[in-house]
């Protein structure tokens, strides 16, 4: 812990008094195993993380969604010109996507507020993950193709639109469709290659604009001169606020943080690598139609982000910015501090042998499936962690999804 946490805990946490806080007397008043009393400030917790954390995450995803949009334009337009051009505005949009599905993938651990409201409306038309079809992307894009001025993508499905679906056809290795036999985009097969390029751009250029308005309206959301859902947090257990106190508003946050588990340990780790069971019925064999990001092998890296995202909340911290209050903070101010130690460390831990995984998700899965393993279990401590002492220290519930897990 820095110096200026350290003083800001310091004021948060201040000394207690030997008796536990009873009054006159010693300590006999209170049973031997009594803890001293909690006084730690949930609510400059809950304030610190909305604004730092939470806002600043989902301000930095809008803005990488919006400069998707040029990338995908520069992109369309350098078709059918000089080859290396053409492929160096490809690789441009790609990395844009890269940047923007790497913010999305922190703000997935931080799912609270606008993009959960309304059954998580607005986060599946940014993420859908994980039901997603490639081959109703392909029929969009002819679609799209066919007449592009009365293409509403708005109207879409949401296994249609945002990072998913331009995935698909920023990062497609072919230019063939992915639908059944009996099924196929009706004529698609007809375009010439420059056509099916331009079809999949203009699609992809529809698609981004899209991302980059639901981003803004999430974000928007967010703001104190928007939707001012980081008040709505800080203010909890004020009069104004839907939340009854800011333990419940801590309750909120750690029920987002349980992402980890279901989703980035069991769906990204355990069943593309037949830890859990998955959709090829591979038991302790490789199943990489489960991979989240396979298009454009980003699976590993989005595991990482969302260790990341983890760590945000937990230490207080969006780098580069250091010293706020986290979780770590309130474990130590209920006087666990061997707890949040020890979560630390595990967060810390996951992150190394995640990132230790050689090549991407998908060919680790065939060269070295017992790094990914590994990564899988040094997540699962983190998991078990957080579903034990950290819940049980800190006084707060197991969201419902959650409870009924044991892996």
């Amino acid at each position: 812990m820095d110096a200026v946490r350290a003083l800001l805990l310091a004021a948060l946490v201040p000394p207690l008094a030997c008796g536990g806080g009873g009054g006159g007397g010693g300590g006999d008043e209170a049973p031997p195993d009594a803890r001293a009393p909690d006084i730690f400030d949930r609510g400059a917790m809950v304030a610190h993380l909305a604004e730092a954390v939470f806002l600043a995450t989902y301000e930095s995803f809008s803005a990488r969604a919006a400069e998707l949009v040029p990338a995908v334009d520069s992109y369309c337009a350098a078709l059918g010109g000089d080859a290396e051009a053409e492929a160096i505005a490809r690789a441009a949009a790609q990395d844009g996507w890269r940047a923007a599905m790497l913010e999305w993938q922190a703000a997935e651990v931080m799912l609270v507020g606008p993009a959960a409201m309304d059954d998580r409306a607005l986060r599946d038309v940014i993420y859908s993950w994980p039901v997603i079809s490639t081959c109703a992307v392909d029929r969009e894009v002819l679609d799209h193709y066919r007449d592009p001025a009365a293409y509403d993508i708005g109207e879409r499905l949401s296994n249609r639109r945002g990072l998913p679906a331009l995935e698909r056809v920023l990062f497609a290795a072919d230019l063939e469709h992915t639908c059944p036999a009996g099924g196929p985009p009706d004529g698609w097969d007809e375009l010439a290659d420059a056509e099916r390029l331009a079809a999949r751009c203009g699609y992809a250029q529809a698609a981004a604009a899209d991302l980059a308005t639901q981003a803004a309206a999430v974000a928007t959301g967010w703001r104190a001169d928007g939707g001012d859902y980081v008040g709505e947090l800080a203010r909890a257990g004020e009069s104004g606020s839907s939340l009854a106190s800011a333990q419940q508003a801590a309750n909120l946050i750690s029920d987002a943080m349980f992402y980890l588990d279901t989703e980035t340990k069991d769906m990204k780790l355990a069943e593309p690598a037949g830890i859990a069971d998955n959709s090829c019925g591979a038991v302790e064999e490789p199943c990489p139609d489960e991979l989240e990001s396979r298009a454009s092998g980003q699976s590993k890296e989005n595991v990482i982000r969302n260790l990341e995202a983890f760590r945000m909340i937990y230490l207080g911290d969006r780098p580069p910015d250091s010293g706020g209050l986290g979780f770590d903070d309130f474990l130590l101010g209920v006087g666990a501090s061997d707890v949040a130690e020890d979560m630390g460390g595990r967060i810390d831990a996951a992150i190394a042998a995640t990132a230790d995984i050689p090549g991407t998700l998908e060919e680790a899965l065939v060269a070295d499936r017992e790094a990914v393993v590994n990564a899988h279990a040094q997540v699962r401590a983190v998991t078990d962690a957080l579903k034990s002492q950290f819940l049980t220290v800190l006084g707060l519930e197991i969201p419902d999804g959650a409870a009924g897990d044991n892996d």
